[in-house]
């Protein structure tokens, strides 16, 4: 009876491999196989594997020397066609093409044109797509049932544009946070974006928290860095600055953002509303390409296992 082992080795992890090959070389001296194990790791950590991103040539000779070891090693072809390789394809990083606009409409009549890059940015998880709806405001975007805490209840944003709080109220609280150990996964953007998602909501406006421009002032949230993993919103998700956002609220609702977080803090209970009057209409270009990548497949037969 044989036994078929495969190792799939995705193609960002790669790296580890070599750890697979040091095992499949077994008897050899401790100093030999340590040697052995370094090289390997040296040549797949070099500058030029290009850290086997899924968009460098890099990944392609990591994968041609996985599969050039697994052959000496004594390894059958566990890809397609006879390979060691198993082709698939991934969405790459998000890019942020053009145009990108956005222009807000008042009760009064008045039109404010947002400059990119100043007063408002596209983030990196954002949709393409293009929306001319009325503005809600959401508070912090936050469905929390195991305290009784819902954002979105009792407003309706189907269809509409949200404008979203970053992280949570009692944020810098160490004694009483936010649904306690709950707290961080509340924060989170994408978190935010798939419960106005949930909700029909049709884009996402975000603005700084208090907190956040205590220590950072109203810094807009780099494209790059908000491009988590290789999928995206199914909705446009921008962040404007926060003047802005506190203009549409004091029009709408007669009072401010700092006013709005200091007693949803105290109470914890949601403010969300409508800001009647208010519409928005943008564009979003965000396109993420498609990339053919491969895992490297092989397969070791273990003989008389039973």
């Amino acid at each position: 009876m044989s036994l078929s082992v495969k190792w799939f080795r995705g193609p960002l992890a790669l790296l580890a491999a070599a750890l697979v090959l040091v095992g499949l070389r077994a008897g050899a001296a401790d100093d030999a196989v340590e040697a052995r194990l370094r090289k390997d790791i040296t040549y797949l950590a070099s500058d030029e594997c290009e850290g086997r991103g899924v968009e460098t040539q890099g990944i392609n000779r990591a994968a041609e020397f996985i599969a050039a070891e697994f052959r000496k090693a004594g390894l059958k072809p566990g890809g397609t066609e006879g390979t060691y390789y198993q082709p698939f394809t991934m969405n790459g990083m998000a890019r942020l093409e053009s145009p990108n606009t956005l222009q807000l409409r008042g009760p009064l009549g008045q039109e404010i044109d947002l400059k990119l890059d100043s007063n408002f940015r596209p983030l990196g998880l954002s949709g393409a797509g293009k929306v001319s709806a009325p503005v809600v405001f959401v508070g912090y975007g936050i469905h929390a049932p195991r305290i009784g805490y819902d954002d979105f209840k009792g407003v309706n944003v189907e269809g509409k544009v949200v404008v979203v709080l970053r992280k949570t109220p009692r944020f810098d609280s160490p004694h009483a946070p936010f649904d306690g150990d709950k707290m961080a996964e509340h924060a989170g953007l994408a978190t935010k974006v798939v419960n106005a998602d949930l909700a029909k909501a049709a884009a996402v406006l975000f603005v700084n928290d208090l907190s956040t421009v205590r220590q950072e002032r109203d810094r807009l949230m780099e494209f790059r860095d908000t491009a988590l993993g290789t999928r995206s919103a199914r909705m446009p998700v921008l962040h404007i600055q926060r003047h802005i956002a506190d203009a549409l609220v004091e029009g709408a609702l007669a009072t401010d953002l700092r006013t709005i977080e200091e007693d949803i803090a105290r109470d914890l209970k949601p403010r969300s509303a409508a800001l009647t009057g208010w519409t928005a209409t943008l564009e979003t270009n965000v396109r993420r390409p498609v990339l053919s990548v491969k895992n490297v497949v092989g397969i070791v037969e273990v003989q008389g296992v039973s």
